[in-house]
């Protein structure tokens, strides 16, 4: 009787909210049971990932279920799009756990159908490693479009390409030991992303708006700027129950929040 036809709609913006935040607590919920039964039932130890496309909040709450996570990524050509703040908030998600980036399926399409590109994959294995995370390098990788038929296609980097920079990785893999430090903290808050989020529900953009770009935007700037920082991550305390520790704050000489 109100006319409405779809969630946006709803005229009523509290029940709105409430339902999306029922959408993401059920998703999560789900997620939990199903690897709880399949551990329950599997002769064998196994673990779990997820793609949490470009770490938006509607895939934030695996971190709480999945072992590792993979985050599809679109990937700006040099000199835009710096994404050490991104490769940060997946540590931060999943406590130093392990976080993967990886090409989004618009950018294999581009790169297979080109030819082109490809040395952003050096470029972004560097990035990646200047973070102390990693970036899976495509081989038969699904690309946007192309259906079942390219699962064992042509979506692969040239080895040419990109084994320069993976064996300097390799012979200085010794650099990577130990914890990143940093002065500086960007903060991300997972309350006022999911409070943008619960206004519009699926229909969000997986590109996100509000506070996630602008915590991008910070990061990329003090990326730009050679500052070295990482992130501090606080929760919403159901979804995501993390606290802001003051203990680890007081590490850092300066915080910014978006």
């Amino acid at each position: 009787g109100t006319g409405a036809t779809d969630l946006a709609d709803d005229p009523i913006p509290e029940r709105r909210r409430e339902f999306v935040r029922f959408q993401l607590k059920s998703r999560q919920d789900q997620l939990r049971d199903l690897i709880a039964h399949a551990r329950s039932v599997s002769p064998r130890p196994i673990a779990f990932a997820g793609n949490a496309v470009n770490l938006g909040p509607q895939y934030q709450i695996q971190a709480a279920v999945l072992d590792f996570l993979v985050f599809e990524t679109l990937l700006p050509l040099p000199p835009q799009g710096r994404l050490i703040a991104l490769h940060r908030l997946g540590y931060q998600l999943m406590r130093g756990g392990i976080t993967a980036m990886f090409p989004n399926i618009i950018n294999l399409l581009d790169m297979v159908n080109s030819g082109k590109d490809w040395d952003v994959i050096t470029q972004r294995l560097a990035e990646a490693w200047a973070a102390q995370q990693s970036f899976l390098i495509p081989h038969n990788a699904y690309v946007f479009g192309g259906g079942t038929s390219t699962v064992t296609g042509t979506a692969t980097a040239p080895v040419e390409r990109i084994g320069p920079m993976t064996a300097l990785a390799w012979s200085h893999r010794d650099l990577r030991d130990g914890q990143l430090v940093a002065r500086v903290g960007l903060v991300y808050s997972f309350h006022e992303v999911l409070r943008e989020y619960l206004e519009t529900g699926y229909a969000f953009s997986y590109t996100t708006i509000g506070h996630h770009n602008a915590f991008l935007a910070l990061g990329e700037e003090l990326q730009k700027r050679h500052v070295l920082f990482d992130v501090v991550y606080a929760g919403d305390q159901e979804l995501i129950p993390r606290r802001l520790d003051a203990k680890r704050l007081a590490a850092y000489d300066t915080l910014i929040v978006p």
